[in-house]
């Protein structure tokens, strides 16, 4: 079929150039039989090699290369807030050579989010650090809460650097048949201490601003944009100089050995958090997983931990969180109280993506029908459905929409499971096991997406010589009812690890 089809019509224009037509209508003359011939034995052809299964194309074509030309960037972007949300006005005041903190001299711009920048810093030894700076909205001065929300990335990642994990952390957060897998609570302690320093260190911060505005949240701290420049919010971190796991894809994917102990690595720092500080991270995703080389090979470290809460935190209709990494329950559903099975989702459609290409396309589906005002006809909506739409033509030859209302059907049936009480978040649940179940039921339109993510994802492992339960593990965290995924990334890490 490739010779069909891609040499097929170079041998036609070759054809045209070589017996020399004099006219443009003699070129036509020529090429129009041989351009018959190639569309019929691409028919015949495609009839031949297609092999359907189920509905489903066999072909190893995967939503990569099916949606390659459709803006990603779209979908990348961290979504919070409310019903509306802030966005920067890009007025870039720091710039290449200016003195941070005293000490720190800025290098080059290496990171630029909607709250802040992150720049590529020199001490005066010559050491190299990554230097996150708050970044106004226009020539608006931040307000002392703000200043606080930026600077919750230091305070999380400072509740780490005195903890160690005991009996004491384990205890009141992994149930004892899980811990016995490992030979107790004590094993199991000392085996997440060895992931503690797969997190991004903090070395410094500006801490007379962060403690003033502690001290004081309800007094502006800058009296002036001029006096904001000369003592800006700033966060210094280790650098990790080999990029993040997005840019370094290709790298970590080549090589199985390397690939399995990321994975690993980044279940075992999530791991730690969870049971050291009671936290869930919020924002995996693989911007967010930074690599150093360590001892000549890639090492992980998650990294900002900004919008990290503790279990149970909740807040009506608030919405916070990278869309195609955030699980259903929350995308579909903003408001509900935090659990560990949201780290557990976003850890699976990160290496989901990492492995295959591309988010699963169950999480196209569940963007597209989201409610949210952040989602609902915003950009990040609209290229949603556009990419399933060119997914569903692709391997079944139809447009998303009986597919997408079918799935309003199940998680929306009544406007009760919008609301923020107890009885929607009973009603949310049931309408989550529903499509839990409906996704594995052969009969249903919503199979063959869930199908094809399976079969993506276990293509790609067996091609990259992963093993299998790696492939397994990453299904089990993207189940849609989180009562059917591991229940933490403790039970996560274990599973990589084979121990359950």
């Amino acid at each position: 079929p490739s010779f069909v089809a891609y040499k097929a019509p170079a041998i036609i224009v070759a054809s045209s150039i070589i017996v020399e037509p004099t006219s443009f209508a003699d070129t036509v003359a020529l090429g129009t039989p041989l351009i018959a011939t190639n569309t019929l034995l691409v028919k015949l052809v495609g009839k031949l090699s297609w092999k359907r299964v189920s509905g489903i194309r066999s072909a190893e074509v995967s939503a990569k290369t099916v949606v390659g030309e459709i803006p990603q960037s779209h979908l990348r972007g961290r979504v919070v807030g409310g019903t509306s949300s802030i966005k920067s006005g890009g007025v870039k005041h720091v710039s290449k050579g200016v003195i941070v903190g005293g000490k720190y001299v800025l290098v080059e711009r290496i990171g630029d989010g909607a709250y802040a920048e992150v720049w590529l810093a020199r001490d005066e030894k010559g050491k190299l650090y990554a230097v996150k700076i708050f970044k106004p909205i226009g020539d608006r001065l931040p307000s002392t809460r703000e200043l606080l929300e930026f600077y919750r990335d230091v305070e999380e990642l400072l509740k780490l650097v005195s903890v160690e994990v005991g009996v004491e952390h384990v205890r009141p957060r992994i149930p004892r048949n899980i811990a016995e897998r490992v030979g107790g609570y004590d094993a199991l302690a000392r085996l997440l201490n060895r992931y503690r320093y797969n997190i991004v260190a903090v070395k410094d911060f500006n801490s007379r601003a962060y403690l003033e505005a502690r001290a004081n949240p309800d007094k502006p701290y800058y009296a002036s944009v001029e006096d904001y420049w000369r003592d800006p919010p700033y966060i210094v971190m280790e650098y990790a100089d080999a990029g993040n796991l997005r840019s370094r894809r290709d790298e970590v994917i080549a090589n199985p050995e390397t690939f399995s102990r990321i994975v690993e690595e980044v279940a075992g720092a999530l791991a730690y958090y969870y049971v050291a500080v009671g936290g869930v991270h919020r924002d995996v995703k693989p911007e967010n997983i930074l690599l150093s080389r360590r001892g000549g090979r890639l090492v992980a470290l998650v990294g900002d931990f900004g919008i990290a809460t503790p279990i149970g935190y909740k807040r009506e209709k608030w919405m916070l969180g990278t869309p195609p990494y955030m699980p259903p329950e929350h995308l579909l559903y903003p408001g509900r109280g935090v659990t560990p099975a949201f780290d557990v989702y976003s850890f699976g459609s990160t290496f989901y993506e990492i492995l295959v290409g591309d988010i699963p396309p169950t999480q196209y589906a569940l963007i597209a029908v989201a409610k949210h005002p952040l989602i609902e006809g915003q950009q990040i909506q609209r290229t949603a459905r556009s990419v399933l739409d060119k997914i569903m033509l692709a391997y079944f030859g139809s447009t998303a929409e009986p597919l997408l209302a079918r799935l309003r059907e199940i998680v929306y049936p009544d406007d009760r499971l919008l609301r923020s009480s107890p009885e929607a978040v009973k009603l949310q649940n049931e309408a989550l096991k529903r499509l839990s179940s409906e996704l594995k039921q052969p009969s249903s339109p919503l199979n063959m997406l869930w199908r094809l993510a399976e079969e993506n994802l276990l293509r790609e492992a067996r091609k990259r010589n992963l093993p299998d339960r790696i492939a397994k593990t990453i299904l089990s965290c993207l189940e849609v009812d989180p009562s059917r995924r591991p229940r933490s990334m403790v039970e996560v890490l274990l599973a990589l690890k084979n121990l359950v």
